[in-house]
């Protein structure tokens, strides 16, 4: 539901993450817009 919800904003230049979110699909996403 994350990236259905992040899709929708303009990526972040910086990320604070907590890593009770963590999941493969999430990162792979965040790492491809850096």
């Amino acid at each position: 539901m994350a990236l259905l919800l992040l899709q929708a904003v303009a990526r972040p230049h910086r990320l604070i993450a907590d890593k009770a979110y963590d999941a493969d699909s999430l990162r792979r996403w965040l790492k491809e817009g850096c």
